[in-house]
């Protein structure tokens, strides 16, 4: 399965990105499923490049280009988040293609309904998470989410 996920990711995000969402790899069931807004010639290179492992292909709402554009617009706009009493602390695409996850400190769903608002779609969780605190490791620890951590605005 992470063999096939080696090949499957780096080539649908550079030949699929208006398309391509994410890759999940559900151990359990032994089963990689790839997330894509629908795109028949993304399926069948999947299929083409895939033997021996069972995959499957389900919709998402956002490609992660689409997904990236957001997080970074988010990510641009923390001085602004902050002046409004809003403390953004990261945020990334979630895999299944369903939109960006930002972290807020609070967490609330104040801080979700004025984001939504702010960027005009329902396309962002709120979740709760402090900022990002560099410490040397010897052995990187694998992230269950992709977040791209900032450092908070200077009081």
């Amino acid at each position: 399965m992470t063999a096939a996920a080696d090949v499957l990711n780096p080539l649908l995000l550079r030949d699929f990105a208006e398309s391509f969402a994410g890759l999940v790899l559900d151990h359990d069931k032994r089963v990689v499923i790839v997330y894509r807004k629908p795109d028949a010639a993304l399926d069948a290179r999947v299929r083409e490049k895939v033997k021996g492992v069972t995959v499957q292909l389900r919709d998402a709402r956002m490609s992660q280009r689409e997904m990236a554009d957001l997080r970074d617009r988010v990510i641009a706009d923390t001085g602004y988040w902050s002046e409004h009493g809003v403390s953004i602390n990261g945020a990334g695409p979630k895999p299944d293609g369903s939109g960006v996850e930002v972290m807020t400190t609070s967490g609330s769903t104040s801080d979700q309904k004025q984001l939504r608002a702010h960027y005009r779609t329902n396309a962002i969780l709120v979740t709760q998470g402090q900022p990002a605190i560099a410490v040397p490791m010897t052995i990187p620890a694998p992230l269950k989410r992709p977040i791209t951590p900032i450092t908070p605005p200077p009081r």
